[in-house]
This record gives C-alpha cells, structure tokens and sequence, in this order.
C-alpha cells in the first residue's frame, strides 16, 4: 500500500514468533471472511501502536532524539496475546495484548514528549472519519490527532482491515487463538497508509 506522506505511528512490534503467527491468522481470516488488508512481513507490518501523527521532514530529527531519549530510559517487559478485539462498525479484527500498565506508561510518556513536534497542519480528521465519529472522539482527534488516547487506548495487533460487518463478530467462534507471550525491548516509528496500515520502519530504538 502507498504509504501517506508524512504520517506516522509511533509502535511496538512483536516478537518474529507472534508476528509470524500474526501474519497466518490475518491471511486464514482474509481467505474465510474476506478483507480489503492482510498482515505480512513486507507491508502491512503487525504493530502495537502508541501514537498515530504526522510530523514534518523538518521535526523528524528532532522526533528520533525523543524516542532516543524514551528508549535508553525504558526496561523491557514481558506481555502476552490475550484474545480477540472486534470492531464490526470499523470492519476490523485485532489481537489484544495484555497487561495494559506497561503500555500505558510508554503510550503516555512517548504523546508528551513528541506533542511540540506534530504536524498541526495534517488533515487528522479525513483518517480518523470524523464526521462519524462519537463527540469524544471527535475532541481527542482535535487535541491529540488520534482518537486513541486514554480509556480508548487499548494495546492491539490488528489482523484485519475493511471487513463486512457482519462478518466479523463470526470471527471469534470460528478462529482457534494462541496466547503467545513475547518481550517488549525497542520502540519503532513506522509510516502508515491507508487503514492506518503499518508500512515500513523508519527508525528503531532499542531499549536499554
């Protein structure tokens, strides 16, 4: 997919095994349900977002020395695949990633220390639907250029995209699901297409 020109989500990637065994269970999905996206290890990258924005070629320096900063300061830890998140009036079915703190912590610190950078100036509203969206959410795409912040911040891997609605609540009963765990040890920014797809990483942070 062809990736939005300076638009980007600040993420966690899984581990080669949960992101291996991502990429099957989105492509089993697609081939059972149908879906306008499938994961793979080339576009379409399995990703557990923290912020999605746009920043200028300009701030995108300044950007790396924060996540540089963040990442030197963070520990890794340990989480798991907990279960299926389907949300039918998005067309869209992810994994959630369970326990919620840890992301919580980093989500929070990574929005606070990239918030001077962001692109005020992007059209956030045409990605988010706006128009269609419910009035706080329509408040947090205005303040933090994503609706997914605080208490509809949930740590995910999403599967699949552009589902017919009513397809994706006979996901859950249909689809056997490995509740894998894996370690969380860098901090990636990647660019985002359509779907708010994960395309291709920028830069990679480990922590240390």
């Amino acid at each position: 997919m062809q990736a939005i020109a300076d638009y980007y989500d600040i993420v966690i990637l899984p581990s080669s095994k949960v992101r291996e065994y991502s990429i099957r269970l989105s492509r089993e999905i697609n081939r059972r349900f149908g879906s306008e996206t499938v994961l793979s290890n080339i576009q379409n990258l399995p990703h557990i977002s923290l912020f999605h924005t746009a920043f200028s070629q300009s701030n995108l320096p300044f950007v790396r020395e924060r996540l540089a900063d963040i990442a030197r300061d963070a520990e890794p830890f340990e989480v798991s695949v907990h279960g299926f998140l389907l949300a039918p009036h998005y067309g869209s079915v992810s994994l959630t990633v369970e326990p919620k703190l840890p992301f919580i912590e980093i989500h929070e610190r990574v929005i606070a220390r990239t918030r001077d950078y962001v692109d005020r100036d992007f059209d956030y509203r045409t990605q988010w639907y706006y128009d269609e969206a419910p009035e706080k959410e329509q408040a947090y795409i205005d303040e933090f250029t994503t609706p997914l912040v605080k208490e509809y911040f949930h740590p995910h891997i999403t599967l699949n995209n552009g589902m017919k609605k009513e397809r994706v609540s006979e996901v859950k009963n249909a689809m056997k699901l490995k509740r894998d765990s894996f370690q969380i040890d860098a901090i990636v920014l990647c660019s985002l297409a359509e779907f708010h797809t994960c395309q291709e990483v920028v830069f990679r942070f480990p922590f240390t």
